[in-house]
């Protein structure tokens, strides 16, 4: 099986917009709030959590200048997130923009459908996606298939992403990655239509990205697993969405 017999219309992509390891190399010094490179307000920021990241205030969070936060929602086919009802809410309620993530676990027996349908799930038991939050994640840094079933896979989350009728028609996920599309599943071309959340922390990511994403670069980058963030103690995952026209495309449209 190929990329190329995973097609999904990409209309979706260019109209409204998807902890790697290995990716150590230049990274940004312990406690970095902002990214490398860049001055402070030129990219809007936010970190994404999951339940290892504790007692959070959302308020200060937004007040030190970030502008979203995402949160983990769920992970494999019947973990979900104990935290993440209460943050879904609490997140929208501090002026934040909010998203959720599915940590994918795929492996033989289940389908990407299965996890993408658990996903989706979750997030609609604590009262769903609504329009203006970021589009739904795909985090693929683990799997135990091969080259050609994770990127199937893939397919197979992000259709059903696509297909899933509180999103509105044709919304495609994000997929968060990075060394491991590079490595693990070979590089391919094909991006499936999503957009690119890049895992890398490092000072220029744009060396780091995937072939599939060549042509139109990383939507949203996380650039420090070790950053400082008011509002979160200790160490968290930081973010930056490359400029305001991107983040407006990664938002759900008014029509849901």
């Amino acid at each position: 099986m190929t990329g190329d017999d995973l097609a999904i219309d990409t209309l979706d992509y260019d109209r409204s917009f998807v902890s790697d390891e290995g990716i150590i190399r230049d990274q940004v010094d312990p406690g970095e709030s902002h990214p490398p490179g860049s001055p402070r307000v030129a990219r809007p920021t936010g970190p994404d959590v999951s339940d290892h990241n504790t007692n959070i205030n959302w308020d200060k969070v937004r007040a030190a200048g970030h502008e979203f936060a995402i949160a983990k929602a769920s992970e494999g086919l019947t973990w979900r997130a104990a935290t993440f009802p209460g943050r879904w809410e609490a997140i929208a309620d501090a002026g934040l923009i909010r998203g959720a993530y599915h940590f994918a676990r795929p492996q033989p027996g289940r389908s990407g459908a299965d996890e993408a349908e658990w996903f989706l799930r979750v997030v609609d038991d604590a009262g769903g996606f609504r329009p203006g939050d970021l589009r739904p994640v795909l985090n693929l840094e683990w799997g135990t298939l091969d080259a050609a079933g994770l990127l199937r896979f893939s397919y197979e989350f992000a259709i059903t992403v696509k297909q899933h009728s509180d999103l509105g028609v044709g919304v495609l996920c994000m997929i968060y990655t990075g060394f491991f599309w590079r490595e693990n599943m070979g590089n391919p071309s094909n991006n499936l239509g999503c957009h690119l959340w890049l895992a890398a922390h490092v000072n220029d990511p744009e060396r780091y990205v995937p072939l599939a994403w060549k042509q139109k670069g990383w939507s949203m980058w996380q650039f420090t697993g070790t950053g400082s963030c008011p509002g979160i103690s200790g160490r968290c995952d930081l973010n930056a969405i490359r400029d305001r026209a991107t983040l407006a495309k990664l938002r759900l449209p008014s029509q849901l």
